[in-house]
């Protein structure tokens, strides 16, 4: 390929959630529940990547719940379609408040291609008839998760982890590329482990991903994207443990952490 490629990457609307499952990888139930992620830092970034030559294949618009914002959303979504107009780009949505949106919204969705992916929470799926009919009436493309969510996983530990490069090899979360804030990182979790570090205080270390404005070369900054992070020090996929699916308003630091 005559150009770095970069098969995937996400963003986040908000830091925030409707849900707040217990376990978030993204640490959405820690989020300050105000504010929102700028369009035009994401639409800066988004341009020099392509000024380096990055071609992204998927172009993943999260949260948090992005649809807090949906005006937000619009503009991140006519960015990402904008400045990387060969991109798959999905909108990634818990769907509860899909049947909130106004016509501009899902005109939006269906003038810029956009495929919306609804995770199936158990409170989605008692709406979900109704979510695929008025994404049918748009003619939006969309994929509705086929099992419905029981459970979220556990990774994280608050020691060093000295086997982590075998870890590493285990980790769900590989080239889950994260952008935020100007700044790329290997993994949401590494991107946004720095609430879950300023509420319960622990000692992990963790890096402050890759500034985009000082990336050189498209292609050494995929091989600095790919390998462990600091943060892999104190995750351990292979000791992961399953928790039933929940949601919580008192997050606790046993939600994220494993039994070793």
């Amino acid at each position: 390929m005559s150009h770095p490629f970069m098969v995937y990457l996400e963003t986040h609307v908000v830091d925030y959630c409707n849900l707040n499952c217990k376990s978030c990888s993204h640490f959405s139930p820690l989020a300050p529940h105000e504010g929102f992620n700028s369009p035009a830092v994401f639409e800066k970034s988004l341009k020099r990547l392509s000024k380096l030559k990055i071609i992204i294949g998927t172009i993943r618009v999260m949260g948090g719940e992005p649809l807090i914002e949906p005006e937000i959303t619009k503009d991140y979504l006519k960015v990402a379609r904008r400045r990387s107009p060969l991109s798959k780009i999905h909108l990634v949505t818990n769907g509860l408040l899909i049947l909130d949106m106004d016509e501009s919204f899902f005109k939006v969705l269906a003038d810029k291609s956009i495929i919306v992916d609804i995770t199936s929470y158990p409170p989605t799926l008692k709406k979900r008839e109704a979510i695929v009919e008025i994404l049918e009436e748009y003619g939006i493309d969309y994929n509705f998760s086929n099992s419905p969510v029981e459970s979220f996983t556990k990774i994280l530990s608050t020691q060093n982890n000295e086997n982590y490069r075998n870890e590493y090899r285990n980790c769900f979360n590989q080239n889950c590329i994260f952008l935020k804030n100007n700044r790329l990182f290997k993994c949401p979790t590494a991107a946004m482990i720095p609430l879950f570090v300023s509420k319960f205080g622990c000692n992990i270390k963790y890096g402050f991903g890759i500034e985009i404005n000082k990336i050189k070369d498209g292609w050494k900054c995929l091989e600095e994207l790919d390998g462990p992070d600091l943060l892999c020090k104190y995750c351990i996929p292979s000791k992961r443990e399953m928790i039933p699916w929940s949601t919580t308003s008192e997050p606790a630091m046993e939600d994220w952490i494993v039994k070793k």
